[in-house]
């Protein structure tokens, strides 16, 4: 497997009235139609509106009242375009176009031609392109965005809602109207040989006497039967391999589940922040075909504990468990509750997570509650809180 970044600043954004980038020419005049917003350099991951303040095409729309002088961003449907060339030495059997994350709805072209419609800002797309691209010259991507959603923000009819968009956008009491729309994550082909690991799913269970298990399920999709191998191996928190375990496969084309269990003497527990250390082990899953090719590789990180809820001291028969327990150990919960850093969560850093996570850390928080009118923030948002020691609350969104 291999990856080639798509991601960065090598794109452009063109804004248009609704439908007026179908047409090549308008029907009246048989001349090319003007977009609403002529192109201008674009970031990914990142947001239209982010372009468009780094152009001087916006105010900036935390000072006073600019925001309203932005809302009209939502009545334009929005073209992100970029070329890419196919590197020399890409021989992949299979290769798939990637987009993490797309807000809201839209479509994609590829060298001219529609190759998918998409929807909802959590639902990656990846699309087949193995036989889309060129090898011997540039190729074009396009990826429109059309009219953002009517989505009921703070006061509104939550039971009527069918679109999963994050809701705060559309003004709650603390941020006005300001209703992101982009390419907010990561976008990349990827490229297979024979086999892919779909998605790897490791579950760190401790046990008695100090010894811990490591569920380990993977999901793979084969696409020529044969042999195969796969390794998985446990990196401890001092990186020595704490277990390893190499088993063949014989494979026909289709979806598999594999599972194993990984079994571990002395581990180290995971306690939250103020009860003690976060130890951290690495879980990395390979592939591999019958000839020693690689077919793809992936690294979970997991730590062990356990958490349970009990009833408080006292209480009566029958009472609800309001006790967190964690490793045996009761906690008295000391938390805060996370909203999104921005409005534009698709330009937000590893950096600024790390800025206002760790004065939290600093004030001895050892829960956050990812508030449920927000967004599923991005991965480094949860590394970090695993790194320590905050536990997360993550609701289900509105």
């Amino acid at each position: 497997m291999s990856l080639l970044r798509l991601s960065g600043t090598k794109w452009t954004l063109t804004g248009w009235y609704p439908n007026q980038w179908r047409p090549e020419l308008s029907m009246e005049l048989g001349v090319r139609i003007p977009p609403a917003v002529q192109p201008i350099p674009a970031t990914v991951p990142g947001s239209v509106q982010t372009d468009l303040l780094a152009e001087g095409l916006l105010p900036d729309p935390f000072v006073g009242l600019n925001s309203q002088h932005c809302e009209w961003t939502a009545q334009r449907e929005w073209c992100y375009e970029r070329a890419f060339e196919i590197p020399e030495d890409w021989s992949y059997e299979r290769s798939e176009l990637v987009f993490e994350g797309l807000d809201y709805a839209g479509c994609i072209q590829i060298n001219g031609e529609h190759a998918a419609e998409f929807e909802g800002m959590f639902m990656p797309v990846r699309l087949d392109v193995t036989n889309r691209l060129y090898a011997d010259r540039p190729n074009s991507l396009k990826v429109v965005f059309y009219l953002p959603p009517e989505i009921d923000g703070q006061v509104g009819y939550s039971s009527r809602i069918r679109k999963l968009k994050s809701r705060f956008n559309y003004a709650w009491d603390w941020c006005p109207r300001m209703i992101a729309i982009g390419i907010w994550r990561d976008v990349y082909l990827q490229g297979f040989r024979g086999a892919a690991i779909r998605d790897f799913y490791p579950r760190a269970v401790p046990g008695p006497s100090g010894a811990g298990t490591i569920d380990l399920q993977a999901d793979i999709e084969v696409f020529h039967a044969g042999l195969y191998e796969w390794n998985c191996r446990i990196i401890d928190a001092r990186g020595a391999v704490a277990w390893e375990k190499i088993e063949p496969l014989s494979l026909k084309a289709g979806k598999y589940g594999i599972n194993g269990t990984a079994e571990l003497a002395g581990i180290e527990l995971w306690w939250p922040n103020g009860m003690g250390e976060q130890p951290l082990y690495d879980v990395v899953w390979e592939l591999r075909d019958g000839s020693g090719r690689d077919c793809g590789s992936i690294r979970k990180t997991v730590g062990f504990r356990k958490i349970e809820w009990r009833a408080n001291p006292g209480a009566p028969a029958g009472a609800l468990p309001y006790t967190a327990v964690v490793n045996g150990r009761s906690l008295f919960l000391k938390g805060v509750n996370w909203v999104p850093i921005s409005p534009y969560y698709g330009s937000v850093t590893p950096e600024q997570y790390e800025k206002h996570l760790s004065k939290w850390v600093d004030m001895n928080v050892n829960l956050v509650r990812v508030w449920g009118g927000g967004i599923i923030e991005r991965e480094a948002f949860y590394d970090y809180c695993d790194r320590y020691g905050l536990l997360v609350w993550q609701e289900l969104l509105q």
